[in-house]
């Protein structure tokens, strides 16, 4: 129907006669428009009669249809107008944060930023978990977390129940209406998610027209109140939703706030975030501290019901020791939470806190004479600039662009304003406890020098063990180190490094039949390299490694192939061995499990192959401690060459593990609580090797305690008698199968798996045989197959004759 002829039937609706109507349009009616204008003239005539019938509305009949032709949305166009946009976005939280919600942002997120909290955030909601991210103050975890990941993850239809759990009700509060004014004002979101922005934007910032508004004629069931909201509901004539987020409900509410039996129309919530549930007042009270823990695993973890698992996400950032902050991101209280550490210093310079404490007083004398500009401080910072040239910050361009000159120009100022032990716990993420704390720094690790040079023994040394972290995250690869020992528990990193140096090992979304060839590519590379050291000290004798431990925390299946693999194809002047560490409160010994006991270490044997397990925390003590001591003195560990600089990176992990809290348990066990403040591969390195040191008594041989029944065989095993002239067995061939035989011909283990070894929890029944003299089934069975097939022997049965198994 063109113009002219819908202006033809308005004007016959309203009763225009012919004659008019001819001298509107401007011309005679043809026999179409004709035919139009009597159509129309037959409904006003039918309207007219049964309005009659029907007698004069009453006053509330008129106010019910003016509030109903008031409130009566017109028909929306759900087509959006950029959609290549809108789907680029559905599965990119931080593209969705930058294009939908940019007014939420002062620039765009760094890559640090994306790669940490944004990911973190949007794995999250799209493959659930209980995951805790501990980031510095200022570090965008609201605005990310509770504003754009929440709008993101309604609007895609991501989460249809999310609930935002605030320090304080009125915080919660806050958020919300951020979130309303994100939904009603974007510019954005108006075009490309018209389902939801024009029912929002007809309510006017009113929200008692909630209650009445309508679609074409069907209530949009919208709520908009301070502390909760429910998307419209508009769908198409079919009855079908026009959009993924109709109907959606997000809902807020303050810590310790009524939570219980929430529901809308059957949907519970689906999706908890934790935005830095506690205020000063609880984290300074440990009875307090404890009613939050509670709070969120008996009251919010708990709103999804029984029929599926809710998944919550936390962002906090730690205050003081003990607080909420400390107690989840504690992995031996609390291991079912995923913690990620962020804080705003990624990489620091060995003397930090030196060269800190230095701007420290040049800031403090500007204070005192009151200059506002900071004039001195600032110069000292423009003369000392390149020493703070290795620094790497999460983002380079959080700082005041008027007043200062960097980033690290502005944590300096933070760091004299707050004081040393605020700014540690708020930007740089460590909390510790001032009466157990090891007081070491990157300063003190990278000042453990002993002179000589890289891959030169010390004087007084005379064996070497050596530990790889596998590891396959950005930037990280395998770490590996090689440690020197000598007496008196005298040690020495004589050469570490790091496989690949620069990019990633394995690329992005690389399948996992590539990622396991790229570990093994890589192990076989690290073992190359540890193999061609040639270690000796300073008269030329050569010092031997006694053996090569991986870490099979990670992917244990592909470290143990890995190590098959080595070992028969390649020559090695030393052993290698698997190894996995374990907290204090999962280091378990069971008679039954254990080959050979050591010094909070032992032998053991798992669905892949035997592998040692180490107490972590304790080595660590002992590793961390040791650089307090003078280099090559007794107990110490230091550090080759004579320039500090040359081990920053080395010695910001060796201190990422800060030591909090040493203390015994009701049961008598003492106990570690570490707190992580960063990356820390180089530390799991050292603390292994010393571990590894133990075990083959080149660190401190008398703390070694061998296992009499494990050396004998007779007690517990049943020997196999060997075709070969018997063989002395040594203690320090017992974990070797090459070298001992009749340990991994043992019959009767019981099997644990993987996640639940050293815990005393059965499995099934492991592989039985020399796995280095038979063919191991793992090599050739799918890289996803990890059950053994264990062949038993035929039993005759007396009655029938017959055989079975």
């Amino acid at each position: 129907m063109n113009t002219s002829e819908n202006q033809i039937r308005e004007l016959a609706l309203k009763g225009v006669s012919r004659l008019n109507v001819e001298a509107v349009i401007g011309h005679r009616f043809d026999a179409s428009e004709l035919t139009l204008f009597r159509k129309a003239l037959a409904e006003r005539t039918l309207a007219l009669a049964a309005k009659k019938e029907r007698g004069a509305k009453s006053g509330a009949e008129r106010v019910r249809d003016h509030v109903a032709a008031t409130n009566d949305i017109p028909l929306i166009d759900p087509t959006p107008r950029h959609p290549r946009l809108k789907e680029r976005c559905k599965y990119d939280l931080a593209l969705f944060g930058w294009y939908y919600c940019r007014e939420l942002l002062r620039h765009r997120p760094p890559e640090r930023l994306r790669l940490g909290l944004i990911q973190s955030i949007q794995n999250a909601i799209l493959y659930g978990g209980q995951h805790v991210f501990s980031i510095y103050r200022g570090g965008g975890k609201t605005t990310w977390a509770d504003h754009i990941a929440t709008v993101w993850a309604i609007l895609y239809g991501h989460r249809r129940f999310p609930v935002g759990i605030s320090a304080t009700a009125a915080l919660s509060r806050k958020n919300l209406k951020v979130i309303k004014s994100t939904l009603s004002r974007s510019k954005a979101i108006q075009q490309d998610f018209p389902e939801i922005a024009v029912p929002i934007q007809a309510l006017g910032g009113i929200s008692q027209r909630a209650a009445s508004q309508t679609h074409n004629g069907e209530p949009t069931d919208i709520e908009w109140s301070s502390d909760r909201i429910v998307l419209p509901m508009v769908r198409f004539p079919s009855g079908r939703p026009m959009g993924p987020g109709c109907g959606a409900v997000v809902s807020v509410v303050g810590i310790g706030g009524a939570v219980r039996g929430a529901n809308e129309k059957g949907q519970r919530p689906d999706f908890i975030i934790f935005d830095d549930p506690q205020t000063k007042k609880i984290a300074n009270s440990p009875k307090l501290v404890e009613g939050v823990i509670d709070y969120i695993h008996q009251d919010a973890l708990q709103l999804a019901g029984h029929d599926r698992v809710i998944s919550a996400f936390v962002t906090i950032t730690p205050q003081v020791y003990g607080d909420v902050a400390c107690e989840l991101t504690s992995q031996s209280k609390h291991p079912e939470w995923s913690v990620t550490i962020e804080p705003f210093f990624t990489k620091l310079v060995p003397n930090w806190d030196s060269l800190s404490r230095e701007y420290a007083a040049e800031f403090i004398e500007d204070a005192v004479h009151h200059d506002s500009r900071f004039t001195r401080s600032r110069q000292w910072y423009l003369d000392h600039r390149e020493a703070f040239a290795p620094c790497a910050v999460v983002d380079p361009q959080q700082y005041d662009h008027v007043n200062e000159v960097d980033a690290v120009h502005h944590m300096l100022n933070q760091r004299a304003r707050l004081g040393e032990r605020s700014f540690n716990a708020e930007i740089m993420m460590s909390v510790a406890d001032a009466g157990s704390e090891i007081s070491i720094t990157p300063d003190v690790v990278s000042q453990s020098l002993n002179g000589a040079p890289r891959g030169i023994c010390p004087p007084g040394t005379d064996s070497a063990v050596a530990f790889c972290d596998v590891n396959i995250a950005k930037g990280k690869g395998l770490s590996w180190a090689v440690v020197a020992f000598g007496a008196k528990r005298v040690a020495a990193v004589v050469a570490y490094g790091r496989y690949p140096q620069n990019g990633a090992l394995v690329p992005p979304n690389s399948s996992d039949l590539v990622r396991n060839r790229l570990i093994l590519a890589a192990m076989k590379q690290v073992t190359t390299t540890i193999a061609n050291l040639n270690l000796r000290n300073p008269s030329g004798r050569k010092i031997p490694i006694e053996a090569l431990g991986f870490d099979r925390g990670y992917l244990p299946d592909v470290v143990h192939r890995g190590l098959f693999v080595i070992r028969k194809t390649t020559p090695l002047p030393f052993r290698l061995v698997a190894v996995r560490s374990f907290s204090w409160n999962r280091f378990g010994i069971r008679k039954k499990d254990v080959l050979r006991r050591g010094d909070h270490i032992f032998a053991s044997v798992s669905q892949y192959g035997n592998y040692l397990a180490m107490m972590a925390q304790y080595w660590r003590e002992i590793m961390q401690s040791g650089f307090l001591e003078s280099p090559l003195m007794p107990g110490s560990i230091s550090l080759y060459g004579r320039n500090p600089n040359e081990h920053y990176t080395l010695a910001n992990e060796v201190c990422a593990e800060k030591l909090v809290r040493k203390y015994l348990t009701s049961r008598g066990e003492t106990a570690w609580d570490y707190h992580c403040t960063g990356e820390n591969h180089y530390c799991d390195v050292l603390t292994g090797c010393l571990a590894l040191g133990s075990w083959y008594h080149c660190y401190d041989n008398l703390a070694s305690v061998v296992d009499s029944a494990a050396i004998s065989g007779q007690a517990r095993f049943k020997m196999v008698t060997p075709v070969a002239p018997a063989r002395v067995v040594q203690q320090d061939d017992l974990f070797d199968p090459m070298k001992n035989t009749a340990i991994t011909a043992n019959a009767g283990y019981d099997q644990f798996t993987d996640e639940t070894e050293g815990t005393g929890e059965t499995h099934v029944e492991p592989f039985k045989g020399d796995v280095e003299n038979t063919k191991d089934p793992f090599l050739e069975a799918s890289p996803l197959v990890r059950r053994r097939v264990v062949h038993r022997p035929l039993k005759p049965l007396r009655r029938k004759g017959r055989y079975c198994k």
